[in-house]
């Protein structure tokens, strides 16, 4: 289902219980889960330019 929001459309990806779980620890109070994986990207990009080359192994 897509909804609109001010910023353009938003999609809905389907995740297991445990990873929404994970995803809820890493954020702040009133942060949205489009917030939290933005910022996961950014943090991976911004230390990929540096010495990572790959991804780790799935858990």
């Amino acid at each position: 289902m897509k909804e609109k929001s001010p910023s353009g459309l938003i999609t809905t990806i389907q995740v297991r219980p445990e990873t929404r779980e994970r995803l809820k620890e890493l954020g702040k109070k009133g942060d949205t889960y489009d917030e939290i994986i933005n910022r996961l990207i950014d943090f991976w990009l911004e230390r990929s330019e540096k010495q990572v080359t790959h991804f780790p192994s799935p858990r």
